[in-house]
């Protein structure tokens, strides 16, 4: 299936998120989004408010780059990161 086939998985207010580092898999990053826009989300990062443009992922998944070498998608809430440790 290719993105045109699947529904948008789009980033919610109020909703965590989480990914995981490149170069350290064990490790990972959870935000919660406080603000949407049509192409950016806002959420905090350590304290401080962050704002990042939105990209539209294979199978029409929202991600966004929180830091270098690391991305969350909205496929991945954090509600879910208990169940899978590792990765769905």
């Amino acid at each position: 299936m290719d993105g045109a086939t699947n529904p948008l998985q789009a980033f919610e207010v109020g909703k965590s998120y989480y990914g995981r580092f490149t170069c350290d898999y064990s490790s990972s990053i959870h935000i919660t989004v406080t603000k949407r826009t049509k192409h950016f989300i806002h959420f905090e990062l350590y304290g401080k408010p962050v704002k990042r443009k939105v990209s539209t992922w294979f199978k029409n998944i929202e991600t966004v780059s929180v830091v270098s070498g690391c991305s969350v998608s909205a496929d991945r809430l954090s509600e879910d990161y208990e169940h899978y440790p590792w990765g769905m």
